[in-house]
């Protein structure tokens, strides 16, 4: 068995060259806001990215602007958020994968996260717990943009906290 063959039978879409050109689309697909910092918010159904995004931007469930939270499959479609706590930072609120609407397979590419800068992987359990199926490349033993940048380059600057 070949890694490409290994990578769809756990249900990893196989690793494939993204084009510049499929970037510029799926960032006007997406609502990417140039001249900002556009952050997708990703994971598992029920992990609690909506209610996440809600935090950072100071909003409570239920509340005008706010992210609609609820108990399962309550995003159904990719929602942008603009923060006015944190100037020029755009949370992307992204359906949880692994569901039946949102299978893991080709969740990467079906939700373009490749348009982002920065990928928020939400999640209940320890990183090497996490299941590669929803974002097969920031979770790697090697350290890489994608799951370094999460925690030092969006959320410890927003509250000014050392390491």
């Amino acid at each position: 068995m070949n890694a490409d063959t290994d990578s769809v039978s756990r249900g990893v879409e196989p690793d494939r060259e993204i084009t510049e050109e499929e970037i510029r689309g799926a960032r006007l697909a997406v609502g990417y806001v140039a001249n900002h910092t556009n952050v997708g918010v990703v994971g598992r159904q029920n992990e609690g990215k909506s209610s996440l995004v809600n935090s950072l931007r100071g909003l409570r469930p239920g509340g005008p602007d706010s992210a609609k939270v609820g108990e399962a499959e309550t995003t159904k479609e990719p929602a942008a958020f603009v923060d006015k706590r944190h100037i020029g930072m755009i949370w992307h609120d992204i359906p949880g994968g692994g569901t039946r609407n949102f299978t893991a397979w080709g969740y990467y590419y079906n939700h373009r996260l490749f348009a982002y800068d920065k990928i928020l992987l939400v999640h209940s359990a320890t990183l090497s717990e996490v299941r590669a199926d929803v974002v097969p490349y920031p979770v790697s033993p090697q350290p890489t943009p994608g799951a370094e940048t999460a925690y030092h380059h969006i959320l410890r600057p927003l509250y000014n906290r050392p390491d």
